[in-house]
């Protein structure tokens, strides 16, 4: 769809401090187009030879005066005819013809009123002229004077005044041209819906959303108005926002309300538009009483001060003859309220931190096929079908298409700056990386790196290459990010799994030691990524489990030579965890748990702000039946990672184990909260679906099932 104010508004709406600065300096090219007006008049009528028109006013006073005293009497000439409007009889209804009628004449009084004081200094530069006597003059001969023959001596600077005149006049009218209604209407719906895209395609969600409602109300309005079927009527609306004004004008122009308009012009600022439209419902009675007289007197000079005539508000009767041709219009925007209510999910999703349902991303999808050129609707489908991840989803090649389209029509319609186009690249690949699409978006993270992302596109381009098994790749990606930043948590990461999975045993525990002495100094409280990504590699060290999703099939623990046993025991830190983590998941040995808890609390001892350790000592105490203590570490853990569902899990079979099974259902409600669907891909143990399983379970408990 295309918007009639979009080039305009793609333009300008990158920096608001552009729409200023451009607003700034029209103001003064206007100003200095009518200074150049009055003084080209001056030169134009001024004698050759002569001192400047100004020097020569300084030397009179009075006239100087009036020079300074008629600009100022041009700039409120517009009150002067207010005073003489506000005597015009009550039936007097102010048409838009009369309206640009009384504007051009205000507008050429004005330059009129200019005109006088250029007269003043012309006439001071002909008199001075008069009494001087330039050396070499002919006795017999007086020289040119412009404003006693009154014809300009300067042809040049005439024409310039001449022009100067025009273009004023010209741009006054201009500026109060006003379309017809249907293009009136269809232009602020389009202008809204312009910049809601704009918006979106930024990544505000929550701005785009107002944008487009505010084009859906526009809408929604003006059905309501010629009666469209299925329309929102204007008291719905009026309800659903009261504070719109624009629909408050409309409600009160057709109901006819005129103590509602004066209502809201005693308690709120004078507006010209709500004066114009009792002035219009003044006009529709036969009889005023007495104060709606004076009020009426008092409106017509507040809007002609203004210096408004018609109203920028269309009222129901400037429609009549247009019905049919708006009705056609709205309805080619037939798409905007599905938009509008995708917007509405899509915003509740992302406030909430939840995923979308898979009707939403079908309605998306379904747009996104039929209109592949609308910005819009390619954003909302790949927005909207990247978060909605599970076993088996059949959405993830189409979602991926809508990703690609939407930073195609992004570079075509929004020229944006190279900023603008790295953020473009980085999103666009993390939507596609969400869809598990790891080759086609290594282009567009290789683009943003181009374009100076270097460190905002790393840990996405060292994922994708790891998920390729581009082994090789990603670790020299890594080693030479390390040399930027040698303490980055995911290079760290990605360089030990990708030296690993290559065969370089050794090298990934030097690398994952460097990483555990990261997690035990700099891991906070608000920063505790080093230990996420430390117990995740120590799992890829320890255990074995080789099935297709956790592919913890490298058994190192078991394994270790005396050399690589050495690069472990040289950060006792790294030691113990991971001495912890075999010693409660896989060793088989008599007293393991008690002996997982004593090197989890050496752990922590370490670093107090690590809620992988946390938990790492919940499950070596729930597996001792040490139920209360296990709660307690859990919920330590929480405390400084509270979106973990795998704890919340954990957190509920403890409850459980207490036979306090109204806590561990809420605590498998959150679960699911954070789980919703299973998706092996990012929850490789299946929590989801034991969770599930075990809320069963204890919802035939509470019920006094067994």
């Amino acid at each position: 769809m295309e918007h009639i104010y979009a080039v305009l508004i793609r333009t300008i709406s990158h920096s608001y401090t552009v729409i200023v600065i451009v607003m700034g300096i029209c103001s003064v090219v206007w100003i200095v187009l009518q200074g150049l007006f009055i003084y080209a008049w001056v030169a134009a009528c001024a004698p050759e030879r002569t001192e400047g028109p100004f020097r020569v006013l300084l030397r009179h006073p009075l006239k100087l005066a009036g020079v300074i005293l008629f600009p100022a009497c041009a700039a409120s000439f517009s009150d002067l005819c207010a005073m003489l409007l506000s005597y015009l009889p009550d039936s007097f209804r102010m048409t838009f013809s009369a309206g640009c009628l009384i504007y051009l004449l205000i507008a050429a009084g004005q330059a009129f009123l200019l005109l006088i004081p250029a007269e003043i200094s012309a006439s001071l530069t002909t008199s001075a002229v008069r009494k001087a006597k330039p050396e070499n003059a002919d006795p017999g001969k007086s020289p040119k004077l412009s404003a006693a023959s009154g014809r300009p001596q300067n042809k040049f600077w005439f024409f310039v005044s001449l022009a100067g005149s025009v273009v004023i006049l010209v741009v006054e009218g201009i500026s109060y041209y006003r379309k017809n209604p249907v293009d009136l209407i269809c232009d602020s719906i389009e202008e809204a819906m312009a910049y809601g895209s704009i918006k979106l395609a930024q990544g505000d969600i929550e701005g785009g959303l107002s944008d487009m409602e505010r084009a859906q109300r526009t809408l929604d309005m003006w059905a309501s108005v010629i009666e469209m079927d299925a329309a929102v009527s204007l008291d719905s609306l009026r309800n659903q926002d009261p504070s719109d004004t624009a629909v408050n004008y409309l409600w009160c122009a057709e109901s006819g309300q005129t103590g509602r308009v004066e209502d809201y012009l005693r308690t709120n600022e004078l507006d010209p538009e709500f004066g114009l439209l009792l002035l219009d419902l003044y006009a529709d009675k036969t009889n005023l009483t007495q104060r709606e007289e004076v009020y009426f007197r008092e409106m017509i000079y507040v809007c002609a001060t203004a210096g408004v005539f018609v109203p920028s508000y269309l009222r129901p009767s400037d429609l009549e003859g247009y019905e049919e041709r708006l009705e056609q219009r709205l309805r080619e925007y037939k798409d905007l309220a599905e938009a509008v209510s995708l917007l509405r999910v899509a915003s509740d999703i992302l406030r909430d931190g939840g995923q979308a349902s898979s009707e939403l991303v079908s309605s998306a999808l379904d747009l996104a096929r039929e209109y592949p050129d609308h910005l819009l609707t390619q954003y909302l489908a790949a927005s909207c079908g990247s978060s909605l991840q599970y076993d088996g989803v059949g959405h993830y090649g189409e979602t991926i298409q809508a990703a690609e389209r939407y930073e195609q029509l992004y570079r075509e319609e929004m020229n944006p700056s190279d900023e603008e186009l790295c953020n473009l690249e980085l999103k666009t690949a993390q939507m596609i990386v969400n869809c598990y699409g790891y080759e086609q978006a290594l282009p567009y993270l290789e683009e943003a790196v181009n374009l100076g992302g270097v460190k905002q596109a790393f840990s996405l381009a060292a994922l994708c290459y790891e998920a390729l098994e581009r082994y090789e790749d990603c670790y020299e990606l890594c080693m030479n990010f390390l040399e930027m930043e040698p303490s980055n948590t995911a290079a760290l990461y990605y360089s030990a799994i990708s030296a690993l999975k290559s065969g370089m045993t050794d090298e990934a525990l030097r690398q994952t030691s460097l990483l555990a002495s990261q997690a035990m100094t700099g891991a906070t409280s608000d920063d505790y990524s080093a230990d996420v990504a430390l117990y995740s590699m120590l799992q890829f060290l320890v255990l074995n489990d080789s099935s297709y999703w956790t592919q913890y099939a490298y058994s190192v623990y078991d394994s270790l030579n005396e050399e690589q046993r050495t690069i472990v025991d040289e950060n006792p830190f790294f030691s113990d965890y991971m001495d912890a983590l075999y010693l409660c998941f896989e060793s088989t040995e008599s007293g393991h748990y008690d002996q997982s808890l004593e090197s989890i609390e050496r752990v922590l001892a370490g670093n107090e702000f690590l809620p992988q350790a946390w938990y790492l000592k919940g499950a070596a105490l729930y597996a001792l039946e040490r139920f209360e203590e296990a709660v307690s570490a859990y919920q330590n853990s929480l405390a400084i990672e509270e979106d973990s569902a795998t704890v919340w899990y954990a957190l509920a079979n403890a409850y459980d184990g207490m036979e306090e099974y109204e806590l561990a259902y809420e605590a498998c409600e959150r679960t699911m909260s954070l789980l919703p669907l299973q998706d092996h891909g990012s929850d490789w143990y299946g929590v989801s679906i034991h969770c599930q399983t075990l809320m069963n379970a204890l919802s035939n408990r509470l019920e006094g099932g067994n």
